[in-house]
Order: C-alpha cells, then structure tokens, then sequence
C-alpha cells in the first residue's frame, strides 16, 4: 500500500514524501497549476496502486491538535512555519482549506 504515515519515525521520511507528493496534487488542481510532477512520474505511482486522497483519520487528527497545541504554547502562534515542521504545517494548512470549504467537521 501507499498510505506511510509521517508519525510513525521508522518511515517519517518516506511518509513526508508521500505526503508531499499529495499536496502538490491538491494544490495544483486547486490552483491550476501545472504539476511538479511529470506525467510519467504520475503514472508511475498510479501503477504503485497511490493513493492521491488526503484522508482524515481520527487519531492522527487528534495527534496533529496536540502537537499543534503544543507548537502554540512554544512560539505563540498556530501559525506553522514549513521549516520548524514540515508536517505539521501542511496538517494546519489542510484544517484551514477544509474549514474554508465548509468541509471541516
């Protein structure tokens, strides 16, 4: 399968990657953009069986709010900058794009 999570520290990186290889999906479609992946590239990972949706699991929802709580108490903010933590910062963009969409639970 292709769903790596980014929580798990054995395949962190490798679940980052997946992860970041899905925002680049979404925010292309959601902007227009071409892709930063090539055509080839995309079918490549179609043959893997990839898995380009965004899912909302409950428990890594409730382990992204405690971090993002935590990161708040430390910095002040819920602003998350992309080089303190990659991960965490693209959760809280996803949250923010959900609720804009009326989509966020």
């Amino acid at each position: 399968h292709c769903d790596v999570s980014t929580i798990d520290p054995e395949h962190q990186d490798l679940g980052q990657w997946v992860a970041d290889i899905r925002l680049q999906a979404l925010q292309k479609s959601s902007k227009k953009q071409e892709s930063k992946l090539s055509k080839d590239q995309v079918e490549m990972l179609d043959r893997l069986g990839f898995d380009w949706t965004i899912a909302q699991n409950e428990d890594i929802w409730g382990e992204k709010y405690h971090q993002l709580v935590a990161y708040s108490k430390k910095h002040g903010t819920s602003n998350v900058r992309k080089q303190s933590d990659k991960s965490l910062a693209y959760w809280t963009w996803r949250q923010r794009q959900l609720y804009s969409q009326g989509k966020l639970r």
